[in-house]
């Protein structure tokens, strides 16, 4: 919920605002916080269809066009 909510207020001015990390020295754009999330998330969905093809599965499309995945949750 608390991503959903980031990226419902994203807007372009938050792109160059500099945020301090907790893990690390130094300052980062709130846009290559973001961009680096998605590159992260990307490279999992890679790892996860490697592992089950390793078991002879079939992985789900890592495809998210078409998803819908932008709809309001109906159980909420």
């Amino acid at each position: 919920m608390e991503t959903q909510l980031f990226l419902q207020t994203w807007t372009n001015d938050f792109e160059k605002e500099l945020v301090t990390v907790s893990w690390t020295e130094g300052r980062y754009s709130k846009g290559e916080i973001l961009h680096h999330v998605i590159a992260h998330e990307i490279h999992h969905m890679g790892q996860i269809s490697v592992w089950v093809r390793e078991f002879g599965i079939q992985p789900v499309s890592a495809n998210v066009i078409g998803r819908n995945l932008n709809r309001k949750e109906e159980h909420s």
